[in-house]
């Protein structure tokens, strides 16, 4: 006992530090993939945010060069003979751009666009935005300082102005105005010069309703200031209107840090920031549920199956030292007396005629109980090895009774007493059985009522319910609550009967071959006194 707990203490250790084991590798198996998953969806949110960025920077770009042709076309307008060649330019700006003004002095505003006048509210609101910090930045901007990411190549006598231009078509573009100053400076003959020709840039302001976007670039006249009001609503919908198919959801927020930032998804043609959640991580991550239910199922399966092995050994165990330790008690006592008897027999130490015949007798009873011990255990090793199986066929009822009812016969008179069989046979009906096996469990289940119980014995057999039945019943003291549930169980022997001698086997042996024949012996229940056991067969259909 002490063995068996120690081996289910050590197997239940070991189930603990395999589940823990695969439960932390369950773990960092899912950490990762969130992990990966997290990496894969911040990756492709900024393929994404990189994707939108330069579509917008080439839509604005566009937007941009196209209003900063017309500001310049506007700005050389005085100097031209033919106004008119510049119409393309002078086209009015989109329905977000509200005012298109300029201003050599902090509350002077004149309108640039064509017949319209700045009206009492227009120059309200302009007198409102702190225009003299947007005009001082412009100013300083158009300078050497913007950002070198491409170049204005200047003309004679000229500084090289960069431009943080960014797209590839706003550079192309004033690189052309660039090329083309000094010629369109000979052609018209005006003074035409590379600062003169510099795009819009955006700025932010404060106005009384918030934060105010303002287009502004420098123009051929000492401080002077081009500006166009942006409605910052109209132009924020429309951006994020433009990406809605990459970025659902997009925002765009003013921004007022520098340009070397990082970590800040900015247009480079005006100062925004975009601002977008990425995909949500779940969506990257690998169905792990199967796999990782295979691996659960597996481990499970394993230690289920180590549990069942380990439970048949020790049981197996268990049988087998309980199978030696019966048959070594039963072969004992007719051993001893089988030696102690032949040592006097032969010795001469039984002088006595009607001695040496009981002596003799008693060696013939202890010679028939080791034949039942020997026959016992054969036929428990036929079924432990399955010997027992064979072919069945289809007997008659009638057929059945018959050789029951012979064989109760011959039972009691080799034991001497008179045991009464009752049969009621049934018109057509058949079991398919063993003939020899229903006659060892009718033998066996005799020989039990006999030693344990008490006349008289009666057996009764025939059809009920679908099932061929063979009953055998005794007046004996019965079998106890305790030991109903124990008596089918190899080896087991009841408290009265464990002096009377036996392996325990008897039961068990006759159930096993009522199990063969697709049947079952069970213990009913009685009123009175003594045992009634049932032996069921299946009728053949």
């Amino acid at each position: 006992m002490l063995s068996s707990r120690r081996t289910w203490m050590f197997f239940l250790l070991g189930s603990l530090v395999l589940v823990v084991v695969v439960a932390l590798v369950s773990w960092r198996v899912m950490e990762d993939d969130r992990a990966q998953a997290q990496v894969r969806a911040e990756a492709e949110h900024r393929e994404l945010e990189r994707a939108a960025l330069w579509r917008l920077d080439g839509v604005l770009s566009s937007l941009i060069v196209a209003q900063s042709g017309r500001a310049i076309a506007l700005d050389l307008k005085g100097g031209l003979p033919d106004p008119e060649a510049f119409g393309g330019f002078l086209e009015p700006a989109r329905s977000f751009f509200l005012l298109f003004f300029r201003s050599d002095d902090v509350n002077h505003f004149v309108s640039c666009d064509a017949g319209r006048v700045l009206s009492k509210e227009d120059r309200a609101l302009l007198s409102s935005l702190h225009l003299a910090e947007v005009k001082r930045r412009c100013l300083k901007d158009s300078g050497a300082s913007w950002s070198a990411r491409s170049t204005l190549v200047a003309g004679p006598g000229e500084k090289e102005v960069a431009g943080d231009v960014g797209d590839l078509a706003s550079r192309n573009m004033l690189q052309q105005f660039g090329s083309a100053a000094n010629a369109i400076s000979n052609a018209l003959a005006i003074d035409v010069s590379p600062s003169s020709l510099l795009p819009f840039r955006g700025y932010w302001t404060s106005g009384p309703h918030g934060d105010v976007l303002l287009l502004a670039r420098p123009t051929s006249q000492r401080d002077v200031v081009q500006y166009l009001l942006v409605d910052w609503p109209s132009l924020s919908a429309w951006l994020s209107e433009q990406v809605r198919d990459l970025l659902p959801g997009a925002e765009f927020r003013p921004y007022r840090g520098s340009s070397a930032d990082s970590g800040a998804a900015l247009l480079s043609e005006l100062p925004l920031r975009l601002v977008s959640r990425p995909r949500d991580a779940s969506f990257f991550r690998r169905d792990m549920t199967t796999f990782l239910a295979i691996v659960w199922g597996a481990v499970l399966a394993a230690l289920g199956c180590i549990a069942m092995v380990l439970n048949f050994s020790m049981g197996l165990s268990r049988r087998r030292s309980r199978f030696v330790s019966t048959v070594t008690h039963e072969l004992r006592t007719p051993m001893t007396t089988f030696k102690l008897y032949a040592q006097m027999l032969a010795d001469g130490m039984v002088p006595s005629e009607e001695k040496r015949a009981s002596y003799l007798q008693t060696l013939k009873e202890e010679s028939e109980r080791l034949s039942r011990v020997l026959e016992s255990v054969l036929a428990y090793s036929r079924l432990e090895n399955r010997d027992a199986r064979r072919t069945f066929q289809a007997h008659s009822v009638a057929d059945i009774l018959n050789r029951l009812e012979a064989a109760v016969q011959r039972f009691g008179n080799e034991a001497e007493i008179a045991i009464p069989f009752t049969g009621a046979s049934h018109q057509g009906a058949a079991v398919v059985v063993d003939p020899a096996m229903v006659d060892q469990i009718l033998a066996n289940l005799l020989e039990n009522a006999i030693r344990h119980g008490c006349p008289p014995i009666s057996v009764h057999a025939g059809v009920d319910g679908g099932a061929f039945f063979l009953d055998v019943v005794d007046q004996g003291e019965g079998v106890s609550e305790s030991e109903r549930a124990r008596i089918f169980e190899e080896f087991h022997r009841s408290e009265g009967a464990r002096d009377r001698g036996g392996l325990g086997l008897g039961l068990f042996w006759a159930r096993s071959l009522a199990r063969t024949m697709k049947g079952n012996l069970v213990l009913k229940k009685t009123t009175g006194r003594g045992a009634a056991f049932r032996l069921s067969l299946p009728l053949k259909h």
